[in-house]
């Protein structure tokens, strides 16, 4: 699979996150919540601290993990 995209943040923060393959539908508008149900990948997470692929939830183990590379604003 290739996804093509742009993104870009105006925040020093970072914290750019695109969900694949997900549901569509986990959003509970009442709770105002929403339960990834895809692959997630996460550009400066973390105060611009982490890059890295996960799937399900952002905050369980990590399937990819990149330190390095940073968001610009």
């Amino acid at each position: 699979m290739r996804i093509d995209f742009t993104a870009w943040s105006d925040s020093p923060d970072g914290d750019l996150k695109v969900e694949v393959m997900g549901d569509g539908s986990s959003y509970d508008p009442d709770e105002g919540s929403y339960e990834a149900t895809g692959y997630v990948f996460i550009f400066g997470g973390w105060a611009n601290s982490v890059s890295t692929i996960v799937r399900l939830d952002e905050h369980r183990a990590r399937l990819v993990t990149d330190e390095r590379t940073r968001v610009e604003q």
